[in-house]
């Protein structure tokens, strides 16, 4: 840190000169040790103040030591400005990092009056949509107000008649398919370039889970939470209202 006053002794210069260029070197130093620059080197700066200085001395008088002055200022202030940048970016980028969480290992239950219950994180919240179509039983929606994209599980009259006419429609595009577990049903999950499918039948009832590959790491965590802990329960004979604080209608203000 000891370069500039250094250099303002060493470098060839008038008396007069020489002592200005020791007194600017000083200031610089003070700047430097207040916003504790560690990255820039305090020689480049005192080089700066030095050349702005020998400009204005080459035709040096008294009218123009005020715009002299005035320099000096503004180049301080720009040296502050540039140097704190970097400090409010890091600010910007850790709290950035802390708005993308992972899901919650603390566990809530969710219980359907359709007949069927899961576990998810505690920082998701679950939307029901209002059922309006009489072959619809369920229309949920899980989704994270920090991080995109989201799951969704519906439950429907099925126009299938076996679980490989679903997957027909897979097979065609050539997606592969994967055997899995929804509660005590055999389901099927399908990956597509954009999206996760999964696919269940029984007794004429389609289950079906969609996750949209949007923050594909998050959402998959919250579905291996989902299908883990998915079981079946005795219907209510209720309405499809919402059970609990963090439940819906589509529309309404969701409540976590």
């Amino acid at each position: 840190m000891f370069v500039p006053v250094v250099l303002a002794d060493t470098v060839c210069l008038p008396a007069p000169l020489r002592d200005w260029g020791r007194v600017f070197a000083q200031t610089t130093l003070v700047i430097v040790k207040n916003v504790k620059v560690t990255k820039i080197n305090p020689k480049n700066i005192f080089m700066l103040l030095l050349s702005v200085y020998h400009t204005i001395l080459i035709s040096m008088s008294k009218k123009l030591l005020f715009f002299f002055l005035l320099i000096i200022v503004l180049v301080s202030a720009g040296i502050f400005i540039s140097i704190n940048q970097p400090q409010n970016n890091l600010k910007s980028v850790l709290t950035q990092e802390k708005r993308d969480p992972n899901p919650s290992a603390t566990l809530k239950e969710y219980t359907d009056p359709v007949g069927f219950s899961f576990n998810y994180p505690d920082n998701i919240s679950i939307q029901s949509n209002e059922i309006i179509d009489a072959n619809t039983y369920a229309d949920l929606q899980l989704f994270s107000k920090e991080v995109n994209g989201n799951l969704s599980l519906q439950i429907n009259d099925s126009k299938y008649t076996t679980i490989d006419d679903w997957l027909k429609v897979y097979k065609i595009l050539k997606q592969p398919s994967r055997e899995v577990k929804l509660g005590n049903l055999k389901a099927f999950e399908v990956k597509t370039n954009d999206r996760l499918y999964l696919g269940a039948l029984d007794q004429g009832i389609f289950f079906t889970i969609e996750v949209p590959l949007l923050e594909e790491d998050f959402w998959m965590k919250v579905y291996s939470k989902v299908l883990a802990d998915f079981s079946f329960t005795t219907a209510e004979n209720t309405s499809h209202v919402a059970g609990s604080s963090d439940i819906s209608f589509e529309g309404e203000e969701v409540v976590e």
